[in-house]
């Protein structure tokens, strides 16, 4: 291990399956260690088909929302310490499929939007996607984490705190009542 994974700037890839691209806010770089990417969104749109993407420890701040359409594992430092910061009136990451079933991740993320709008909630997964969070903070918005179209969304350690509307909602006529923790949402 480098001195920056063992100082805890950077997650412990060391079992990713998929080529690692690294992103620490203000990077300028080709997504290695060395040189990352200064954004998420340059780096889904630099990696290949299948990735894991290393956010470094601090804020990363989206201009509009991440929409993943492939399979991606978003890996931080740990909830509180590396931030997704979504941008105002929408969502911060969303995850779709139209045909082909898709799994993407994030883990040891706080993903964070200060009021989302519309369908989709702070993490919204849809159609044949399916979305694992571990260790995630899911934060603000409408809605914190919302399936659509048939999407499953599966939640380990994840907490949603000061959703506007509803922690966990699926569909368009879901019952505004909360889930029960620990549950995989179809």
């Amino acid at each position: 291990a480098s001195d920056e994974i063992a100082t805890g700037e950077w997650p412990d890839v060391s079992s990713a399956a998929a080529p690692v691209v690294y992103v620490r806010p203000g990077g300028s770089g080709d997504g290695s260690i060395d040189r990352p990417f200064g954004t998420l969104a340059d780096a889904l749109a630099a990696t290949p088909r299948a990735a894991t993407i290393a956010l470094s420890r601090g804020a990363h701040t989206l201009a509009a929302t991440v929409e993943i359409t492939r399979p991606v594992a978003l890996l931080g430092v740990g909830a509180g310490a590396s931030v997704v910061e979504g941008p105002a009136g929408a969502s911060a990451v969303r995850v779709r499929s139209e045909g082909e079933a898709i799994a993407v991740s994030l883990a040891g993320l706080t993903v964070r939007a200060p009021a989302a709008t519309g369908e989709f909630g702070v993490v919204g997964v849809e159609g044949a996607a399916r979305c694992t969070l571990r260790d995630v903070i899911v934060e603000g918005g409408a809605d914190g984490l919302r399936a659509e179209r048939g999407a499953t969304v599966c939640a380990d350690g994840v907490s949603v705190r000061a959703a506007g509307r509803r922690g966990v909602a699926k569909g368009r006529s879901m019952d505004p009542s909360p889930e029960p923790p620990g549950r995989t949402y179809t």
